[in-house]
């Protein structure tokens, strides 16, 4: 009896170990509207896959091959567990498709993997071709704006070439980290993009590594001279596999960094000046009454490129504008509790000092939010009571 118990258990514990369908990666990682294209699917246990679901409308997916993985032959490398079987679809976008990420899934029996991101792009699109290590054998790109779809493989750099006016302002934005933000069995978990830009004689302009905070890479260069250049995009600690894909937009492309005031009372008219490159001088003018901060932020970066962690915040408190001194006038600005005030740190060791009354025994909460909007800011707070005497300091969430 003890010996069948023992078996039952034993079956119980494979059952409870067996691990389900999972994605490693999606190649290419998007498309353009009005377009039908192949998407190879990298995963494990993906062999019982019977189609793919893609989030919004205006997307669809039909199955064309699944290849599940094969037993490894002596002297050979095995493919990565996360990667081995793989799952062929056609997609097709419809011309109406709106743009913006999509969350993809594969329907394997019963059951819907986790999610990537799949985008729906604005720009022509195309596919990196191969060999292109070299400025030399770099892939033409012949026209901008341009989203390339590539993947970074083993001691792999992609290079591109393109032709740039004099005086004119190009961005290259990748998206790695944002498709698959976290590797389980690498080492470090995730792909971490370098781009660098080379003029046509082999010197090295710029590069960059991340933006702000951010760790995929945004590069904006104003071309010195009519000519060639090359952008050269790798893995920041040489590695590569399947599953470092990436989307690298190029082009004179409007990009928004940010945008002042970076929230506002529901139901107000609200002008917003934007901060970039490429963009229209006029502030931007959104009436809040009827809109969620969601909203207002797809208004303010419609049809532009723009830096993924910024947000818009919509409140019911009065607001305010941060309002600099007079020449020799107090450095404190007056406000009256509650409310919100609107400010920039705009000068090295500038601090905005703001005076209020408060009662004895009186509970106030005061909270700074710029890096949860997409603010380079790192702030820190200081109290002190009417005699400059420090009551309390904070620069980090506990």
């Amino acid at each position: 009896m003890a010996r069948y118990a023992l078996a039952f258990l034993a079956a119980i514990a494979f059952v409870t170990c067996a691990r389900g369908a999972e994605l490693g990666c999606v190649y290419p990682a998007g498309g353009a509207p009005g377009t039908t294209f192949e998407v190879s699917v990298r995963g494990q246990g993906l062999k019982r896959a019977s189609g793919a679901l893609l989030s919004g409308t205006g997307a669809e997916a039909a199955l064309v091959k699944v290849t599940a993985a094969a037993p490894a032959k002596p002297g050979k490398t095995q493919k990565a567990a996360l990667l081995q079987d793989e799952v062929i679809l056609r997609v097709t976008l419809a011309k109406d498709a709106l743009p913006g990420p999509r969350d993809f899934r594969l329907i394997c029996g019963n059951d819907l993997t986790a999610p990537l991101a799949f985008h729906v792009g604005r720009y022509p699109e195309a596919l990196e071709k191969e060999p292109n290590n070299t400025a030399d054998a770099g892939m033409a790109l012949e026209a901008l704006p341009v989203c390339v779809n590539g993947r970074i493989s083993e001691q792999d750099t992609d290079t591109f070439r393109f032709k740039a006016a004099k005086g004119q302002t190009l961005v290259a934005q990748v998206q790695g980290r944002a498709l698959i933000p976290h590797l389980a069995d690498a080492v470090p978990g995730w792909f971490q993009p370098l781009l660098k830009l080379f003029d046509g004689q082999g010197h090295e302009v710029m590069s960059a590594g991340a933006f702000r905070f951010d760790s995929d890479p945004l590069l904006v260069f104003t071309a010195p001279a009519t000519g060639d250049y090359v952008l050269q995009l790798c893995d920041a600690t040489h590695r590569g596999r399947e599953a470092f894909v990436y989307r690298l937009t190029l082009g004179q492309l409007p990009l928004v960094t940010g945008f002042s005031p970076m929230g506002g009372r529901k139901g107000d008219s609200l002008n917003i000046a934007l901060e970039g490159v490429n963009l229209p001088p006029q502030k931007v003018r959104i009436f809040s009454g009827n809109k969620t901060s969601e909203t207002c932020l797809k208004m303010l970066t419609e049809d532009k490129l723009f830096f993924p962690a910024l947000r818009f915040d919509l409140d019911a408190l009065p607001e305010k504008q941060e309002r600099e001194p007079a020449a020799g006038g107090l450095p404190a600005q007056t406000v009256t509790l509650p409310v919100i005030v609107n400010g920039t740190i705009s000068q090295p060791n500038e601090a905005d000092v703001y005076l209020f009354e408060a009662k004895a025994g009186q509970s106030i909460a005061i909270e700074t939010r710029a890096r949860q909007l997409g603010s380079p800011l790192d702030s820190t707070l200081t109290l002190t009571d009417s005699r400059g005497k420090v009551i309390a300091t904070q620069n980090d969430p506990p």
